[in-house]
């Protein structure tokens, strides 16, 4: 019951990181589209960027979780079959997670 509680943990956290990630999302959308000016005194594109940036985290650790869920799943099965998928899992996420041609482009336009 210990392992499927755990799952069930996952889950939620997953799911409840999802749901704020949406929620900041939506917000940027209402946000983006209300001039800066005497109708929101408090508006400014830091708050907004704030925002995005929130909304980014929450996904991120959202999607982590689902990822993290596999090999908790798979540990119902035995130690044996969750770590394999802790293994292949680690070796996915090394290749999903790193984009060098992302860093190379970021390189090349600080040098210009």
């Amino acid at each position: 019951s210990i392992k499927l509680l755990c799952v069930l943990v996952c889950f939620l956290i997953a799911f409840l990181c999802n749901v704020q990630s949406v929620r900041y999302y939506s917000h940027v959308s209402f946000l983006v589209s209300i001039p800066i000016g005497p109708c929101a005194p408090g508006l400014s594109p830091e708050y907004v960027n704030k925002a995005i940036v929130r909304g980014g985290q929450f996904w991120s650790i959202g999607l982590r979780a689902f990822y993290f869920s596999f090999p908790l799943f798979f540990w119902l099965f035995g130690p044996i079959p969750m770590f394999i998928c802790s293994v292949v899992l680690t070796i996915l996420l090394r290749f999903v997670d790193s984009s060098n041609e992302f860093k190379h482009n970021l390189q090349g336009d600080e040098m210009l």
